[in-house]
């Protein structure tokens, strides 16, 4: 936990904004759909977005997460001391970008830029926006685990599982996913330009191709069974999901190898992103044979039984979210291409 004295600012706003780069107050433009808008101004971008944030607060509950705007209200209530552990330093990296804050890790200090503060503080604490920012961060948990299932997946057959529990519509969600994008460091967005087909991709995939050529040999696989209300918890998860194999590991690595929660949840996350990804038994077991070697003998035939499980009962990338063992069980049905080095 660093400690940060808090520093006001009497710049303005603009100049707080106008430390971007041009190319990316333009690309935040555009993201907000307001490229022609911008254009026809004759401003600057730093001086565009101002004026026109300024008149739309609301579009600030798109920019930002619940646990960003959380934290950005934090900082704007304290004077003097802000208590920062890592997830708090990285999500100020966002409230930078936007002109709000400048974080000095060699200093140890936050400046607040007043302006701000002064246009946005009450917008941000009224009960509409509220609402909505709970809203918006429950469908954020849904997009990442539904990626966490699929890896790879049509923008419309995501827009279906999450319309079935909120009220949401197509344009509206499309703008919310282009807008919050460039902040998010979890998903990427495709166009097939043969049918003008959108995807939504993990960065955990690797190899997005042989994903591709998987499917396009099993057409006729549908994509597994998944609700919105899963989805939002699995998010909340890191993806780290109640799957055979899975929870037991992680609870092994609380109690027996590791004792702390991040190093646990980092083991077994990296183990998910090899199974998910396709890699064989033998390339996982050469992958994490350094690992292995901190383990004792009883301890390695513990993990090694929680991998095993983990290859059969994980949702696989190739398949659209189903299991390996759903392949085992219907191999005259479903054929695999396995990811990882071939020989």
């Amino acid at each position: 936990m660093e400690q940060l004295t808090r520093i006001s600012s009497d710049r303005s706003w603009e100049k707080m904004l106008d430390q971007n780069s041009q190319k990316s107050l333009a690309m935040l433009c555009e993201r907000l759909g307001l490229l022609d808008q911008w254009k026809e101004s004759m401003m600057e971008p730093a001086k565009f977005l101002e004026n026109y944030l300024a008149d739309k607060p609301e579009l600030l509950i798109i920019l930002l997460s619940e646990p960003d705007i959380d934290l950005l209200l934090l900082i704007w209530d304290t004077h003097k001391k802000i208590e920062a552990d890592y997830s708090s330093r990285v999500r100020m990296k966002s409230l930078e970008f936007l002109g709000f804050i400048r974080y000095d890790h060699g200093a140890e200090t936050v400046t607040v830029n007043e302006e701000a503060k002064h246009n946005f503080y009450f917008s941000l604490k009224s009960r509409m926006l509220l609402k909505r920012k709970t809203k918006y961060q429950e469908i954020e948990y849904a997009v990442k685990g539904i990626l966490y299932v699929y890896g790879i997946v049509e923008l419309s057959e995501m827009y279906d599982i999450i319309s079935k529990e909120y009220f949401i519509s197509y344009s509206e969600f499309w703008n919310f996913l282009i807008a919050r994008m460039d902040l998010w460091s979890f998903l990427g967005i495709l166009k097939n330009t043969k049918d003008s087909t959108f995807y939504a991709i993990s960065y955990e995939v690797r190899e997005r191709n042989k994903v591709f050529e998987s499917r396009m040999r099993n057409d006729f696989i549908d994509y597994a069974e998944l609700s919105a209300e899963d989805a939002i918890i699995l998010g909340k998860m890191n993806g780290i999901g109640s799957w055979k194999g899975t929870q037991q590991l992680l609870a092994y690595g609380l109690d027996a190898l590791y004792g702390e929660v991040m190093p646990a949840t980092v083991f077994v996350k990296t183990l998910l992103v090899y199974v998910q990804n396709g890699d064989s038994l033998e390339e996982i077991r050469e992958k994490t044979d350094t690992k292995m070697n901190d383990f004792s003998e009883e301890e390695q035939d513990y993990v090694w039984n929680c991998i095993e499980d983990m290859y059969w009962y994980t949702p696989m990338y190739h398949l659209k979210g189903h299991y390996r063992y759903e392949l085992e069980q219907e191999q005259h049905s479903f054929s695999v291409i396995e990811g990882g080095r071939k020989e």
